[in-house]
């Protein structure tokens, strides 16, 4: 068949038109730059999108194939009994399937993906592909954006959203489609999803224990994070969760007199929640500062801090926790022979590492970690000592007046990665210039 031939013949086949069901971090773009542990704690969008996606077709009497990713059927069963009853293909495998099983009986069909025809300049109603496929999270311009990825990961991901239905509309103009059972003449392969019995998946769930070993209350110190809210609330339900056989939580949440809406944030999320306390500074007073705020706020004797940025699992605390009979401090220590670093920048890395070496050969400690706000102490320790610097010095002076007054200090190997969302607070420079200032002065006796 000649191109021309072909181009002909494309202008009156129907457009197959595919969408693939998926959460929108499962992106490969966006995995790669996320733990496991954080990607099961961002928000679920899949069900809103297919939504979406459906009245959009339905405004055109169009009709399309879904491709349901295998995770997402298993987690969301109704999705499949939400989408076939509108006329649409539910297809098992994948669209590179479908499109190889069609090649066999001629032309191999070309099809065009949602990234290629959100870059692209020419008018989208003259697309001469045979196959359009967009993922399901394409539509959402608002969704979350995640910023540890890498800048060439983020525009591949997020680049041209907004254009997605203005181009999925014009497609619908121009074009007859058609799902690819009918666009490419394939067999039918419907997705099969097991049904799941109620009673199994409540069997299968743990029990909830109500006889707690031990109180905690959980710092989180917060400044210009409204993105890491909900993320942040779900992590501390994880937490919850997971340890409630083992402790009752409260957690403490401290405003540092954030800018960018955090506190009302805060208070619209946690208005119902009796588990959480919130604390508010009225002006910024750093980090260390909102960590001792929420410490001396805390209901109970052993305390904990923990970063708002998953920066470090929250459940890193169920195994420092007991560490902390014996020891004054726990800390948690990615730079521990253990323990390791994911995704985080280099600069930062370097920034980290040197000057966790500085204080470990100045003080002569064997202290991995210097600067980690993830810790376990007591409350009674926390008020015992002064703080002079609020904040990100202020971490490793607790840390050095702990050891200068005989403390015993105790390392929990863990992960540091990168916050998935925002922006870092540090000034670099400022804060290499203040820590070598503070470690003269914990040299000169001046911080003990």
């Amino acid at each position: 068949m000649t191109p021309d031939a072909r181009d002909d013949v494309t202008a009156v086949r129907p457009l197959g038109l595919a969408v693939i069901v998926e959460e929108w971090h499962q992106d490969a773009d966006l995995r790669a730059w996320m733990l496991p542990s954080q990607r099961d704690r961002l928000p679920s969008l899949v069900i809103a999108h297919v939504d979406f996606w459906l009245a959009l077709l339905a405004r055109s009497s169009a009709r399309a194939t879904f491709f349901v990713d295998a995770s997402v059927a298993e987690r969301h069963p109704e999705l499949c009994a939400s989408i076939a009853p509108r006329g649409h293909e539910v297809r098992a495998g994948t669209v590179e399937e479908a499109i190889a099983t069609a090649a066999h009986s001629g032309t191999r069909p070309r099809c065009a993906s949602g990234h290629e025809l959100r870059c692209a300049t020419k008018a989208i109603g003259a697309c001469a592909a045979d196959v359009a496929c967009f993922r399901s999270w394409e539509i959402d311009p608002a969704q979350p954006r995640v910023t540890s990825a890498s800048r060439s990961a983020q525009r591949r991901h997020y680049v041209g959203l907004e254009r997605t239905v203005a181009i999925v509309e014009s497609l619908l103009a121009a074009r007859a489609v058609a799902p690819l059972v009918d666009a490419l003449g394939l067999q039918p392969l419907p997705l099969r999803v097991p049904a799941v019995d109620p009673q199994q998946r409540e069997a299968a769930s743990p029990s909830v224990v109500t006889t707690a070993t031990l109180a905690v209350s959980v710092v989180v110190p917060m400044f210009d994070e409204v993105e890491n809210v909900a993320f942040l609330l779900r992590s501390l339900d994880t937490l919850k969760s997971a340890g409630r056989d083992r402790c009752s939580f409260e957690f403490v949440l401290v405003d540092d007199c954030s800018r960018d809406g955090t506190w009302a944030a805060l208070q619209q999320e946690c208005s119902e929640r009796t588990d959480v306390r919130l604390v508010h500074h009225d002006k910024n007073r750093g980090v260390a500062a909102a960590i001792r705020t929420g410490c001396l706020a805390a209901a109970h004797e052993v305390v904990a801090s923990i970063d708002c940025d998953g920066s470090y699992d929250p459940l890193v605390l169920l195994e420092m926790i007991p560490l902390l009979d014996g020891a004054d401090v726990v800390t948690a220590s990615p730079y521990h022979r253990d323990g390791r670093v994911a995704n985080v920048p280099g600069w930062r890395l370097l920034l980290s590492r040197s000057l966790s070496v500085l204080y470990r050969l100045a003080l002569r400690r064997r202290i991995s970690t210097w600067t980690s706000c993830c810790r376990v102490t007591r409350k009674s320790l926390v008020e015992a000592l002064p703080l002079d610097r609020g904040g990100f010095l202020g971490i490793a002076e607790f840390l050095i007046r702990v050891v200068r007054r005989g403390g015993i200090v105790v390392e929990r190997p863990a992960v540091l990665s990168s916050r998935i969302f925002g922006y870092s607070k540090m000034r670099t420079l400022h804060t290499i210039r203040g820590h070598l200032r503070l470690l003269l002065a914990a040299l000169t006796g001046r911080v003990r």
